[in-house]
């Protein structure tokens, strides 16, 4: 790896006392969590058609409980998508697993010759699963208190490369805005309206999708910042990103051109959020759009490091 050629990513939350936000994330964790447990459970149970005379269960009764899982598992994903409604629907996924918790205990203690003894032990292992992520999601909840819970998470990525070019040739291929197509994967068709700041990009990418993006900073020469208007994304980018934040900014090196390329804003979904996150740093997706420019500007390029 050369020195010069290098991706650095962050995807955590900075560091301060605990507040409506932190509270968010830890919602949106516990929330994650549920929808981990609560779709593999579901999955488990309907494909699993072995264990139902092993727990006593009634084949039908068996793949019904699996089905509500399985729902009930994607409705916490999508709440993960629409962070205003995280507290309100927080609400309703613990009295959901708390009715869970009420009616697994009352079935152990009245009709316990229902199911078998490993059913009654899957059973009484699953409820208090169950109720630690119903304790989990109130803590989380009372932290979230007053405010407005995001439950996002702090997103920052970095790629830094340097480029045997001088600085003008450099910007002027950074710079140009509305070619932004030819560097980035992905991006089919890039478009501008207007110059410098309160410039407005519309991009379009290979599945069809387009959204719009407007210059927010714009340092003749050194530096412009791109923010994209997240409500105009297609619903598989609008689903994970609650904001965003694109700059680029070239300074002279030792040999060449430094470019280093910003992305920062708040990933939604909670666990699922900084995962995705993980992969966008990858040295292949990020790695790629630098590369790209020193192709044009050289004709070769080294490669790029990923390090978190």
């Amino acid at each position: 790896m050369s020195p010069n050629h290098h991706v650095q990513s962050s995807t955590q939350s900075a560091q301060r006392p605990v507040s409506a936000g932190d509270g968010g994330r830890l919602l949106a964790d516990a929330i994650s969590w549920n929808v981990l447990f609560s779709g593999a459970s579901g999955v488990w149970l309907l494909l699993g058609s072995a264990i139902g005379p092993w727990f006593g269960l009634d084949p039908w009764l068996q793949a019904g409980v699996g089905a509500n899982l399985v729902i009930f598992a994607v409705l916490l994903f999508v709440l993960l998508t629409v962070p205003r409604h995280l507290r309100s629907g927080a609400r309703w996924v613990i009295a959901a697993d708390a009715a869970w918790v009420a009616g697994a205990v009352t079935l152990l203690s009245a009709w316990p010759s229902e199911l078998t003894l490993a059913g009654r032990t899957a059973l009484t292992v699953t409820t208090a699963v169950v109720a630690l992520l119903a304790l989990a999601q109130l803590v989380a909840l009372r932290r979230a208190r007053g405010g407005q819970t995001t439950g996002s998470s702090a997103l920052n990525l970095e790629v830094r490369r340097t480029i045997a070019a001088p600085r003008e040739r450099v910007w002027d291929a950074v710079a140009d805005v509305g070619g932004y197509a030819r560097f980035a994967p992905g991006i089919a068709e890039t478009a501008v309206e207007g110059h410098a700041e309160e410039m407005v990009r519309h991009c379009t990418d290979d599945l069809g999708g387009g959204w719009s993006e407007t210059c927010t900073l714009w340092e003749e020469g050194h530096r412009y910042r791109m923010t994209p208007d997240v409500s105009t994304y297609p619903i598989y980018y609008r689903a994970l990103i609650h904001e965003l934040a694109m700059t680029w900014t070239v300074e002279p090196a030792s040999v060449g051109t430094l470019l280093v390329m910003n992305i920062g804003g708040q990933m939604k979904l909670g666990l699922f959020g900084r995962i995705a996150a993980r992969l966008l740093a990858s040295r292949r997706r990020l790695g790629a759009i630098p590369e790209a420019y020193e192709r044009e500007l050289t004709g070769e390029y080294g490669q790029s490091d990923a390090s978190f």
